[in-house]
């Protein structure tokens, strides 16, 4: 081989060399070299990858972190958030100093940087982005002196901490992106708060939108089921730092916690077969979720709301503040004690069982207490407590919570929560243990009836007897219900079908709506019940139809006697037919006057006539308003129209109800004039299924 060959070779192999290093990915640069707009270091294992991205809709350019393994672009930390470059032109490398910087059109003024001041840097600094989506800048001794875990923006990964530094005061919190086109920092923000006793909170601004809660050993007081078995949670609270991270043991799940620009705090996991982000959990979700929603010593409870009833309640031992405001819906004033203090003889305590406990500012934490007995004698020994629960629940109920003054931003749950004893005078506190032995009592004769099959069949008998008799007796009770105590069972019910249909993880159709079931407590708040017939839909199904119709006549839609189709529309119509017999006192199908098969055709030819007044009851007095009442009768007629289409659904009906606005004319409704031989012109196929013409709901097992 000649000497200009082998010099040839010997280009071709550095060039050869050259091009394989600049095509092979890599996860670190030095200080003489740089990543430019297009450019790409990847983690060793490739589970991360950071560059210069666009955002949505935008044009602007940004470096940022995101999964490279998953198929949809996720990022998860971004550098420049508030300081975008318009073009292409972006670059990160190294300064004299050995800093991190991102420089746009302007090399001289970079638009972030890492901002470390330390000598060492300046001689041999090194970037890496780790397979924990970590990028780290070390010095010449291989030393970490800045992370990006230390700056996190809207998302926590695993090993990832949050919380607060007590030594260095670093912060370790999220905060939102501006909106899906911009991640610059947005409005919401999460942060660990050491004020009293560590906790978490999601804020608005400067103002707090929900209490995330204490650590109570394995996960936030406020979010309960937030563990699962994949996750490993990390809490520690110390002289140092008060923190908390996750891991995941099994390397091949992503899973990330985000705060999303709405101010949703998310966990999503990634699911390969679907190729998208599943949702976990999350919150706020509901009205309970808002810090102090029930006001100072007040207790919310979301499962009131299906039973058409406040939300709030107060705890054990309090009364409302304002029962005008409580009325109305309206708890922030809180409750105040019944019986003023209950630092005396007799006093104990009140379990409120699968609580959030309340706000930790006013809390004291006694970590060497062991058990809640000796938690109870801590609080009974200071006039001042007003509550005590377990400072860490998955360790046998191990330390002890007091609280003093107020109770903050409380709240029960469906499941989860723990159990929090609030302090209660000797008169309270007797009848709360009278309603427990009540309740054993209950549980035994219940179980003594069940063992008789002959005093069940009487028990029965006695009480149709006794049914027929109180029927005898609608209308002279009826008098007594004035037009606001009517109208307010109306809104009850409303409530409680738009939660059904609206507000609820899944969406509910009762299908057997009527007076029979609507229960109605000493204040006369209503209450839906009985939900044998109900069906589930997920949340994006419309209708479905059934070959077996179940119901009670005269409640039942024309869609669903004829065809067996049911919707949200045919809660709907029962609902406009009950609204008519609260209105009128009279049932439905007993009503026959004037040509009409029933109520609903009797209303509609006074409403044509413009004679509808002429139907309420006896009850309504000089005082009571006719608009409202006619008002009332307008949303009904529109509610039992013939085609669901036409029929408002619940969230129409409940703001017709509460606002003044212009109603739509109501078509013709169904069922409403007699027929040739038939007891209804629309009526005769429903006999297609079980159908009761009193008021005893007919039923037919089947699958749901």
């Amino acid at each position: 081989m000649s000497h200009d060959t082998k010099i040839l070779c010997s280009i071709f192999l550095l060039l050869l060399q050259f091009q394989f290093q600049f095509c092979t990915p890599t996860d670190t640069i030095n200080t003489t070299q740089s990543l430019k707009d297009g450019d790409l270091l990847i983690s060793s294992h490739q589970t991360y990858a950071l560059g210069f991205f666009t955002p949505g809709k935008s044009t602007n350019r940004y470096l940022g972190i995101w999964y490279h393994k998953v198929s949809e672009q996720t990022v998860v930390w971004v550098a420049n958030r508030g300081d975008p470059i318009n073009d292409t032109s972006g670059s990160l490398s190294f300064d004299v100093t050995g800093n991190l910087v991102v420089t746009g059109p302007d090399r001289r003024n970079p638009v972030w940087s890492t901002n470390v001041s330390d000598p060492t840097l300046a001689k041999d600094s090194l970037a890496q982005l780790l397979d924990s989506g970590n990028l780290v800048v070390l010095d010449i001794n291989g030393v970490v002196v800045w992370q990006s875990f230390d700056y996190p923006t809207n998302t926590l990964l695993p090993n990832m901490r949050f919380g607060v530094n007590r030594k260095t005061g670093l912060d370790w919190f999220l905060t939102s992106w501006k909106s899906d086109d911009d991640p610059g920092p947005g409005e919401y923000s999460l942060k660990m708060d050491l004020n009293g006793s560590p906790q978490s909170f999601l804020y608005k601004g400067s103002g707090l939108v929900w209490r995330l809660g204490s650590w109570i050993g394995r996960e936030w007081s406020g979010i309960p089921g937030m563990t699962l078995n994949y996750f490993n949670y990390d809490y520690v609270e110390n002289q140092d730092e008060v923190t908390m991270s996750y891991s995941i043991p099994d390397p091949s799940i992503f899973s990330r916690l985000v705060l999303n620009e709405s101010g949703t705090l998310q966990r999503l996991t990634w699911n390969d077969n679907e190729h998208r982000w599943v949702e976990i959990y999350a919150g706020p979700k509901k009205p309970c979720d808002s810090f102090n929603y029930c006001g100072p010593n007040g207790n919310c409870n979301p499962s009131n709301v299906v039973m058409g009833q406040f939300e709030c309640t107060c705890l054990p031992g309090f009364e409302p503040k304002s029962a005008r405001n409580w009325y109305l819906r309206v708890g922030s004033d809180g409750c105040v004690r019944k019986r003023g203090s209950v630092c005396g003889s007799g006093e104990g305590f009140e379990k409120v069982p699968l609580a959030k406990v309340p706000n930790m500012w006013t809390a004291r934490v006694d970590r060497g207490v062991t058990g809640l007995k000796e938690c109870e004698s801590e609080c009974l020994r200071n006039c001042s407590c007003n509550a005590y629960a377990s400072a860490n629940v998955s360790q046998g109920d191990s330390g002890c919570v007091t609280w003093y003054g107020d109770l903050m931003d409380s709240r029960v749950f469906p499941s989860g929560g723990q159990d929090l004893y609030i302090r209660v005078d000797a008169v309270e506190l007797a009848q709360y243990l009278k309603s427990q032995r009540r309740s054993h009592g209950k549980k035994g004769m219940v179980a003594a009836i069940a063992a008789s099959v002959t005093a069940v069949s009487l028990l029965a008998f006695c009480l149709i007897c006794w049914l027929v008799v109180k029927k005898r007796k609608d209308r002279t009770k009826g008098s007594f219900m004035d037009w606001k105590m009517r109208f307010n069972i109306v809104l009850g019910i409303a409530r409680g079908l738009l939660y059904l249909h609206q507000d609820s993880r899944l969406r509910i159709i009762h299908r057997d709506l009527k007076a029979s079931n609507v229960l109605l407590d000493a204040e006369m708040n209503p209450k839906i019940s009985d939900f044998g017939m109900a069906k589930i839909f997920r949340k994006d199904q419309i209708e479905a139809n059934t070959n077996r119709v179940v119901g009670t006549y005269g409640y039942m839609s024309p869609e669903y006697a004829m065809e067996g189709l049911f919707s949200v529309k045919s809660d709907v119509f029962s609902f406009g037919v009950l609204l008519l017999e609260i209105i009128t006192g009279r049932k439905n199908i007993s009503y026959i006057l004037d040509n009409a098969v029933n109520l609903i055709g009797h209303v509609w030819s006074l409403w044509q006539e413009g004679r509808a007044v002429e139907i309420v009851g006896s009850w309504m007095t000089e005082s009571d308003s006719d608009k409202e009442v006619l008002r009332c009768i307008h949303i009904a007629l529109l509610c039992v129209q013939e085609s669901a289409n036409d029929r408002p659904n619940m969230s129409k009906v409940a703001f017709m109800l509460c606002k003044e606005t212009v109603l739509p004319p109501p078509k013709q409704p169904a069922f409403i004039f007699k027929g040739a031989g038939n007891r209804s012109y629309m009526s005769s196929s429903a006999s297609a299924g079980a159908v009761s013409i009193n008021d005893v709901t007919v039923s037919a097992i089947q699958a749901r």
